[in-house]
């Protein structure tokens, strides 16, 4: 689940204009490795910045590699963990630091992702950057920056960078059995779930962590729909879950949740609800290690004999 190219920046402001180097994609990482993506921060504008506000987040298949430093806050989401560093040494025109980010993969990374940016340090963009949201204070060893050659790579205020790591993920699926009159509207659900060990997530290209075909039964016909469907036929629905699925907890699974009318009784009427093993790049099918729990029935009025 890759990202789109970036954008591109260009600095014109007079001032301090901050940017950083592109640290190298990961891929084939193992669950619990550690890597160094140390950076080269730099100052390209035309006058001093006196202190520094970094911003890394770290998505949730992704920790930092060391304790928090003491001039650093962190917040945690689902989707990952933010962290603020006020750094101390003034940044000159034309001058390099080397920035040490250092990282590890955690047991459920999969498709991960970093994000990093630098700007000039205020009250103001600390604030901005906090959002409303509560951070708590790092203990660990200071994060310092220290003098750098110039590098040959260009500099942006803004940067990310893809992890991807030899994970699994196990999606299962579930379908209602839903019994009724003619004339009836009955509710029906298909559900995916992942049942890790690692989560799926397309933070870069936002496309859904799974895609589901579902087959509406005989007899009956859609009298409402999720939002995140929507009908390739008379008899066929095509859902995407979010963009990322959790490896436990609630946002593991998501309920695709159908009113079906009862348009003619049918006994032991069914349907086939089937996950899209080949979409996306990489494919369902590279990380999912059981196929066969990708598909559900939909049932309506099932025989009692």
């Amino acid at each position: 689940m890759n990202a789109y190219p970036g954008e591109t920046y260009v600095a014109v402001n007079d001032g301090p204009a901050l940017g950083l180097t592109q640290a190298e994609y990961r891929t084939g990482m193992a669950p619990d490795q550690p890597f160094d993506s140390s950076v080269v921060l730099g100052n390209q504008g035309n006058r001093t910045a006196d202190r520094t506000l970094l911003t890394v987040f770290t998505s949730r298949g992704i920790r930092l590699g060391m304790s928090v430093p003491s001039n650093c806050e962190s917040t945690n989401a689902v989707t990952g963990r933010t962290f603020l560093c006020v750094l101390d040494e003034r940044t000159t025109p034309g001058s390099y630091h080397s920035l040490p980010l250092k990282f590890r993969t955690k047991d459920l990374a999969l498709f991960d992702r970093v994000d990093y940016s630098a700007q000039p340090y205020s009250e103001q963009a600390l604030a901005e950057a906090r959002a409303g949201r509560a951070f708590t204070p790092g203990a660990g060893p200071e994060l310092n920056l220290t003098p750098a050659a110039a590098p040959s790579d260009e500099l942006q205020p803004y940067r990310s960078f893809l992890v991807k790591t030899v994970n699994q993920a196990d999606y299962r699926l579930t379908a209602s059995t839903v019994s009724g009159a003619a004339g009836d509207t009955v509710p029906a659900t298909v559900t995916v779930h992942n049942a890790g060990p690692a989560w799926v997530a397309s933070l870069g290209a936002g496309e859904a962590a799974a895609t589901v075909d579902i087959d509406i039964p005989a007899g009956t016909s859609v009298a409402t729909a999720p939002d995140a469907c929507w009908s390739q036929s008379e008899t066929r629905y095509r859902c995407n879950t979010p963009i990322y699925l959790t490896e436990s907890g609630k946002p593991a699974t998501h309920a695709f949740r159908f009113t079906l009318h009862i348009d003619e009784v049918i006994p032991n009427a069914t349907a086939r609800a089937a996950i899209y093993n080949d979409a996306y790049e990489p494919a369902v099918r590279t990380f999912d290690p059981d196929l066969t729990n990708n598909t559900a029935a939909l049932s309506v009025n099932p025989s009692t004999s």
